[in-house]
């Protein structure tokens, strides 16, 4: 986010320096910031998601053995019998 940050804080700069908003500077720092905003919102939304669903390491490890730890018979195999 400080990439992100500092990139529409450089655009606004540009911006702000130029007075006539019709000037080819003003445009294609507009054109730029849109640009740069619409690439970089997945990156964001998927950092941010990458965030959030991050736990604990000892909460992890106690949840998730019962499922490899199971008994061997207790699956159920389409096999045949011999006899």
């Amino acid at each position: 986010l400080e990439v992100v940050n500092a990139v529409k804080t450089l655009m606004q700069a540009c911006r702000n320096a130029v007075d006539n908003k019709r000037s080819p500077v003003f445009r294609d720092s507009l054109a730029c910031a849109a640009s740069f905003d619409s690439k970089m919102a997945p990156v964001v939304a998927k950092w941010q998601r990458m965030r959030q669903s991050e736990t604990p390491l000892t909460t992890n490890d106690s949840e998730g053995h019962h499922l490899r730890d199971r008994p061997k018979n207790s699956h159920v195999y389409n096999t045949r019998r011999y006899r």
